[in-house]
């Protein structure tokens, strides 16, 4: 088999594994009456990985980009979610407010892991949309509803690769030897530079996932144009549906002091 024939069957391999990783929006068995409950979320910290590869498949880290594209994303998501009629609630997670408070910390690591193995596990299915998309992160994420007084909290993950300017490859078979990997799903990394981006809507009592969804084989554009990068996760929230009335409280905020972890009750004065 000659070179031409072989690039065409791994393409189309290839190409046929990123189509079966296309999932769509999987949600809750129970979505409708959950989301008929959420007035309030709030954005968890971004993961965020931006790498620069090189034909010999070696990879660097761009560490200096990572915080900027995290303050977009958090911006871009909280301004949707506004405007689709959510009360928007600020959670404060910078470095030091993780430093100062390591039960924080481990607990957001231990959130961003368990995502990463529940969608990896729904992925793996075959025919996943026949099973039923019932999935937990566990009740550490209550610490985090708790602290930002939110119904549930968004979470996403993006990563982005991006070639050396002196290994992009100037045709199709170099090209095609770069595929990136993500969560146990091949996509295929036709360009340049490509970006992948996940998100869910997790429940905030329960830390069952709501909702999910992903660009797989779709994002071939360059993470660090804002413009483009904050128009992906502004498409990509908003098929999340609205929220169910924009007259109702959260239920976190109407809930008396008593009611939430870590309160005193409060008793009222003898009359």
């Amino acid at each position: 088999m000659n070179l031409g024939a072989r690039v065409s069957l791994v393409a189309a391999c290839l190409v046929a594994a990123s189509g079966c990783a296309t999932l769509g929006a999987p949600r809750h068995p129970e979505f409708k009456a959950l989301h008929a409950q959420i007035r309030s979320v709030a954005v968890l910290p971004p993961s965020v990985e931006v790498y620069k590869f090189t034909f010999k498949g070696e990879r660097e880290m761009l560490y200096d980009l990572l915080p900027g594209l995290r303050q977009q994303a958090t911006a871009e998501l909280e301004q949707v979610l506004a405007k689709r009629g959510y009360q928007v609630q600020p959670l404060d997670l910078s470095e030091q407010a993780l430093n100062d408070n390591p039960e924080l910390k481990r607990s957001l690591h231990t959130i961003q892991e368990l995502f990463d193995k529940r969608i990896e596990e729904y992925s793996k299915k075959w025919f996943p949309r026949v099973h039923e998309f019932r999935y937990s992160v566990g009740s550490d994420i209550n610490l985090f509803a708790d602290r930002a007084q939110s119904d549930a909290l968004v979470f996403v993950r993006c990563q982005g690769i991006k070639k050396s300017g002196g290994e992009i490859a100037k045709d199709f078979a170099k090209t095609l030897l770069v595929a990136v990997a993500t969560l146990g799903n091949a996509v295929v990394y036709h360009y340049p530079s490509v970006t992948v981006v996940q998100m869910g809507v997790i429940d905030g009592d329960t830390g069952e996932l709501l909702w999910y969804y992903h660009n797989f084989g779709q994002g071939n554009f360059d993470i660090a144009r804002e413009t483009r990068f904050r128009k992906e996760l502004r498409s990509m929230i908003s098929k999340f549906p609205k929220a169910a009335s924009t007259k109702a409280s959260s239920k976190r905020a109407e809930a008396p002091p008593s009611a939430l972890p870590g309160s005193a009750a409060v008793i009222p004065p003898a009359r």
